[in-house]
């Protein structure tokens, strides 16, 4: 099952989409798009926010990530700059690269339960300390993520890193699937972790897309809040840097 929305949607999407992005990204933006699926619609963004921006993507699914791949390097020659970077992640971490933790724990020969134990400490411990987003980086993060296929704590741990990786006053979106009873009770309750998340101004508002694969059209709650500004806060990113590793910035 794809749990990112943006894959059921075909071009309709990206173009509701960047209307709908139009107020906030600017030239020379960072934005991040966690469950890009296919790439396109970061590959619009980034024409949009130019050579001096960036655009990160991740998606969970490998297979959907060589394709995009496949298609980056015609996407740089269209644009005339490369600012794109494309990870395998989790829905809701914005830390571990899981291709680079995979392909190390392929290497590795884990005789016991406590040296798989203490790789996964170790693997914990170095992507807490070189994430692929680095805090205070992105200025709109949107996530095609279908919550619905989320647990109650990644949910939590999601909003936390959109939290972390966004600037003061960055934005973030969200798309949801809209209409159902189970969504509506939920509102209170993302509106609540966001709040515990330094999130304000949270909006939730319906919009309908036109499918890909079908007649017809698919109404999806989108959801907008802005990062609170952090209080006696001192930013661990320079003005060159979003990502970590020498694969990304």
């Amino acid at each position: 099952m794809k749990n990112s929305l943006s894959i059921l949607l075909g071009d309709s999407l990206t173009r509701e989409l960047m209307n709908i992005f139009d107020l906030s990204l600017n030239k020379n933006n960072r934005f991040l798009h966690l469950g890009c699926s296919d790439g396109h619609l970061a590959f619009k963004v980034a024409k949009l926010v130019g050579a001096g921006g960036k655009v990160i993507g991740i998606e969970s699914d490998p297979a959907v990530l060589r394709d995009v791949y496949g298609m980056m390097g015609d996407v740089a020659d269209d644009l005339g700059y490369d600012n794109m970077y494309f990870y395998h992640g989790q829905n809701h971490d914005l830390r571990t690269d899981v291709y680079r933790q995979s392909t190390l724990f392929k290497r590795l020969k884990m005789e016991s339960f406590s040296d798989f134990s203490a790789f996964t400490h170790r693997s914990v411990e170095y992507f807490n300390n070189n994430p692929v987003v680095v805090s205070h980086s992105i200025d709109v993060l949107f996530s095609s993520v279908d919550l619905g296929q989320l647990t109650h704590f990644q949910i939590i741990e999601l909003f936390h890193e959109a939290s972390r990786v966004l600037n003061d006053k960055g934005v973030l979106f969200m798309l949801t699937p809209s209409g159902s009873s189970m969504l509506e009770k939920n509102i209170e309750q993302y509106e609540r972790i966001l709040s515990s998340a330094d999130f304000e101004s949270i909006n939730f508002f319906n919009q309908q897309f036109e499918q890909s694969n079908c007649c017809g059209t698919e109404q999806l709650k989108v959801i907008r809040a802005v990062r609170n500004t952090r209080k006696n806060s001192v930013s661990n990113v320079n003005s060159e840097s979003c990502c970590s590793g020498s694969s990304c910035c």
